[in-house]
């Protein structure tokens, strides 16, 4: 992938995740609260929840892999958690090069 675009999608993912959760917990509030939220959150809300469930999974192979590979499984897992997909890659290539081979940024 390029350098560039995975850069893109870092910045913008590290942005959208915690304001994803953000609103799951608004919409979890305001259902304790007994109000109801905007119609047009509805749409916003099941993609950002399908966008967590995806970037946990990711977070979750991304640490018993980092810890596979003698990497540090908590901050592997926050950090592909928050970026996705491109931390998961960043990791698997780190796993592939070996750990005396770093050609990219660790979290």
């Amino acid at each position: 992938m390029k350098k560039s675009i995975s850069t893109l999608i870092k910045r913008l993912s590290t942005v959208l995740i915690p304001t994803a959760v953000g609103l799951e917990g608004w919409a979890l509030y305001t259902t304790l609260a007994g109000r109801t939220l905007p119609g047009f959150l509805i749409p916003v809300l099941w993609l950002g929840g399908f966008a967590l469930v995806a970037h946990s999974v990711e977070g979750v192979v991304a640490a018993v892999y980092a810890a596979k590979k003698q990497e540090d499984p908590v901050r592997w897992g926050f950090y592909t958690f928050l970026v996705g997909t491109v931390g998961l890659l960043e990791l698997f290539e780190l796993g592939r090069l070996g750990a005396g081979q770093e050609s990219l940024e660790t979290p």
